[in-house]
């Protein structure tokens, strides 16, 4: 499951409709996964989400970690890659249950992942209270591999 890239529904967002999620981590103990939502970096709600955080004083390399998708993820069908802004601030466990429900869209690369792990971990050490010591870890350690 790890760097798949899934179709998941953000509650409360986007009419609840479907939107592209990569799994960072497995939890196994608790049946569950860490997932971080991606947005097309042109997006009028990816522009307005930013200016929301800037007045909380997140910047945006805070709070998303941009990619080139093409680069980073391979996509299953006719869907291309462009480049997203994943935001790392929006993050969220899912249980791997729910997960298998989801229609799997690609697999994002080793690097790709990285430097999502990268953000959490920056994002981790700015609102520490939001992530667990355990869960720091696990990402530094996917960071390392």
């Amino acid at each position: 499951m790890v760097g798949g890239v899934y179709k998941v529904p953000i509650q409360g967002r986007h009419n609840n409709f479907p939107h592209p999620h990569v799994v960072v981590l497995e939890i196994t103990g608790t049946k569950e996964c860490v997932i971080v939502p991606g947005f097309s970096c042109e997006g009028v709600e990816l522009g307005m989400y930013l200016q929301d955080m800037a007045s909380m004083g997140m910047s945006a390399d805070l709070v998303c970690v941009e990619l080139d998708n093409a680069q980073h993820v391979k996509f299953i069908g006719t869907m291309t890659g462009k480049r997203a802004s994943w935001s790392v601030e929006r993050h969220r466990r899912i249980s791997t249950k729910e997960l298998n429900t989801a229609e799997k869209i690609g697999e994002m690369d080793a690097a790709g992942l990285s430097k999502i792990a990268q953000g959490l971990v920056k994002m981790a050490e700015a609102k520490p209270e939001r992530f667990s010591p355990a869960l720091v870890k696990r990402m530094r350690q996917l960071i390392m591999e």
